[in-house]
Order: C-alpha cells, then structure tokens, then sequence
C-alpha cells in the first residue's frame, strides 16, 4: 500500500478502505462546506431535545444534579480542540467533559455536552467564557453525563455549490440515485472525518499502535505529511522528520498543530519516552487513533462485499443481524442467521425490523460465518492483526472492544429542498437526518460522486466519475 506522502487526492478513499458506489447513476459533482453555513449540523437526542433549539435559552432551566448540560455552538473548529480550551478556562480534565460524538471540522455545528460541576462556580463561569469562533450556552443540571447512546440522530442542513448541470436536470439526478439506493441501500462507510480528510493519517498511526510501535505512531502522527494540507504544515513535518535524529523543538512547528506540538514538547522533556509522549494526546483522541484503525478495517471489508455486485443489505445464513429500537438505531444484542431462521429474518429485514450488521474489529467482537464475515476475515489476515491485538497491551486505556455495525444506512431522512440556477452552475440545498454513528457523507459520495475527497470539505474539484454499472 502506499504511503501518506505518495497518495494523491483520488487515492485517498481507496487509502481509508472506501471502494466502489451502490447506485450506478451518474454524480452531480459540486462541492460542500465552501462556507460555514454550507454545513449546518445539529444534535437531537432520544429524549426529544435539539441543540439548536436551546441557543436562545436566556436562563438555566430547573434541574439537579452533577453535571451541567450545555449547547457547544461552533463554526470551523475542531471538537477536541474546542473541549481543550473549554476544560483549561474552567480548570476541569478534557475526559470528564461528556459528548455524544465529535461534529465536522468545517461547518457550523451545535451539539451538547456535559460538564462536572462539582465546583460551586462553574455553573456561573461557563456564561463567562469567551472562545475562539464557539460559544457555550448552559442548559440546565442533570445527574448523569452525556454519552452517544443518548444521542437519537443528527440533523443536517447543507448546500452543494457548483454543480454544473441545469437546475431541473441536476434535481432528476439526485432523484434517480436516491431511487437507486433504495433499492440496494447506502453502504455505512465511516468518513473522511474519521480519518482526516486532508491528512488521512488517523489510522496509520492506529494501526502502529495496535502493533505496539509506539516510537513509529509518534514519528508518524508528528512527521507524516499529505498533498492535500497546507504547505506550510507539510513544509514544517517534512523538515522535522528530516532532522529528527540530530535534535527537534515543538517550537518548529506552526501553533495551529497544538496536537503535535503537545506530543513533541513532551518528547523534548522526557526524553525517548514515546509512551508518554502520546500521552500527551487527550484520551479521546488516543482512544480515536485505534478507533480508525479499526474503521478501516470496517470500511474495506464493505469495500470488498460492494465489489461482489450483490446487495450487502440481504441477509444470509452465517450473517449476524440485530433488532432496531424506536428511532432506527441497532440495538446491542445481534442474532445469528441460520437455514431455520432465514425467512423469517428476510422478511423482518425487508420490513426495517431488522439490520444486517458487520463487526467494528475489537477484542469483544465475533467475526460472523457466511459471506460477510469471510471478507473481514480476509481483511484482518492480510493486515497480520488479530481481535486481541486491540487491547493494546502497550497503551491499555486506547483499547478498543469492537462493535457491530450496520451496513447500510437506516432510517435516513433525505430532502431536497431546493435547486437553484446560478449562471452556468446551480445550488442545491438538501435536509438530511441520520442515525447517530453514520456520516453524512456515506449519501454525498453516491449522489456527487467526486473523484476527490476535498469536493466534501470546501474545495471545487473536476467532473465527478461515473460507476459503472
């Protein structure tokens, strides 16, 4: 495979395990999240509550309890970075600060999280604080932490610019691969966010990790550069791994890797101490970096079961399935499809009473019989990893019990709202509502088709590809 530095722009989904389209339509092309706005993103959780809806909230509502609910309203800011800067103003750790999940980089996101307010006054200093491009809006207290089982969907309004069809041809398109897709579903890829889409470095460094290279993960996640990044942040990896050996500073590098610079000053410090060192991550990222590794291997064994032409979502015997609850959503326990049971599973499936699941790698998971589990099979044999290798026995607190996952969307709302002509190009604005754990992306991919990730972060690229049929 190659490396980081080697990967142009269209090698970048085949580099995070993405292959392949479930619809055979062609895309629209265009790009998202050239502005903030372009990408609005907000929480709903499965008691009812929209984060969007408690911006306006000029009080804190009646409540008890140890932690303090909160809207976190932000635009082009990074989710860790922004609890970073939240937990030192308040004097509070990062990791006791509860989210249901990390929002897109670019974009203009609300989501809620929860604070510990076992100081007296951090109920009145969260009013106070002032952040960079975010703000924080206090709830009311509640006695539990937030965490993503709360968390029913996310709600999306977006734009896609730069469309070069006619208004009215252009919506026939989207219509047509959403047709499509009904039929054979969307596949649930994990995104480029999970990744990094302009330096897809996360699980690279998650899968050295897994493998107990401690000193390479380090190297990697400080030195690794990409095409795609800034030159001024590509520049200054490449010149740090050039001089590694004969002395490095996190002053060399820009202030905006805050990330890399945290790790390299504790290398500074402690000298080659590199479990240390990627301690110096918070532990939702470390915990993230063999997450993606693990979405990896997720994503190339549906890549794999795509480019068989059958319809992933069917299930068959060998195949593990789980039951939906109220919103849509898998619920934990899975079955197991036999001769005996088939019919009965198809159709309950056909029905959306039941997922066809894939597992999440981890220590806690079962690699399912039939088709689908022999592709991720072959996936963790060609990586030499195994299931317990997720412990990760050289940083016990990153380690990773799996999951299992659906493998298409479910219960995805998708809404075109409008298409509008602008010269020789048009505007479409979509309403999308998923399940938590899904990317929005997953439905962009098959209705833009984009022969490059950054048409998905804010940078127009050529004529989307066709797939063929």
């Amino acid at each position: 495979m190659k490396s980081l530095e080697e990967i142009g722009d269209a090698e970048v989904e085949g580099f995070i395990g993405i292959g392949g389209y479930a619809s055979s339509t062609l895309g629209i092309g265009g790009v998202i999240k050239l502005h903030a706005d372009d990408f609005v993103v907000d929480e709903v959780l499965s008691n009812g509550m929209r984060s969007r809806d408690c911006l306006t909230s000029t009080r804190i509502l009646p409540g008890t309890g140890d932690h303090l609910l909160c809207v976190l309203e932000k635009r082009n800011r990074d989710t860790l970075l922004c609890l970073s800067e939240i937990a030192a103003a308040l004097g509070v750790s990062s990791a006791s600060i509860g989210v249901c999940g990390l929002k897109d980089k670019r974009g203009a996101t609300t989501q809620f999280i929860t604070l510990p307010v076992k100081q007296k006054d951090v109920c009145d200093r969260v009013g106070e604080l002032i952040l960079r491009n975010a703000r924080l809006i206090p709830v009311k207290r509640v006695s539990r932490r937030i965490s993503p089982r709360m968390l029913a969907r996310n709600e999306f309004k977006l734009r896609i610019v730069g469309v070069e069809h006619s208004h009215r041809h252009a919506a026939e398109m989207v219509a047509a691969a959403l047709a499509s897709l009904r039929t054979s579903g969307i596949p649930n890829f994990f995104g480029y966010q999970r990744f990094g889409a302009r330096r897809p470095i996360n699980h690279v460094v998650g899968r050295l990790i897994v493998k107990g290279r401690l000193d390479d993960a380090v190297k990697t996640f400080i030195t690794s550069h990409s095409k795609l990044e800034a030159p001024e942040t590509r520049l200054a990896r490449q010149e740090l791994r050039n001089q590694w050996s004969r002395g490095r500073s996190a002053d060399r590098l820009p202030p905006q890797l805050e990330f890399e610079r945290r790790v390299l000053a504790s290398l500074d410090g402690r000298g080659e101490d590199y479990t240390e060192a990627i301690r110096a991550l918070p532990l939702r990222l470390r915990k993230l970096l063999v997450q993606s590794y693990s979405s990896y291997l997720f994503n190339r064994a549906l890549s794999e079961l795509l480019a068989t032409g059958n319809h992933v979502n069917d299930p068959v015997p060998g195949d593990m399935v789980a039951e939906t609850d109220l919103y849509g959503l898998a619920e934990p326990n899975v079955l197991k499809v036999n001769r005996y049971n088939i019919q009965n599973i198809r159709e309950r499936a056909l029905k959306g009473g039941l997922l066809v699941m894939l597992p999440v790698p981890g220590y806690r998971v079962q690699i399912p019989g039939g088709p689908k589990g022999e592709a991720m099979a072959r996936v963790l044999d060609q990586e030499k990893v195994s299931l317990e290798d997720f412990k990760t026995s050289c940083l016990p607190e990153a380690r990773a019990r799996g999951a299992y996952r659906p493998v298409c969307l479910n219960a995805a709302v998708i809404e075109l709202l409008s298409t509008t002509q602008e010269n020789e190009t048009c505007t479409m604005k979509l309403h999308l509502e998923i399940t938590r754990g899904s990317y929005a992306t997953a439905i962009l991919r098959e209705i833009m088709k984009s022969p490059s990730p950054l048409a998905y972060d804010g940078t127009a690229v050529d004529r989307p590809i066709l797939q063929d049929a």
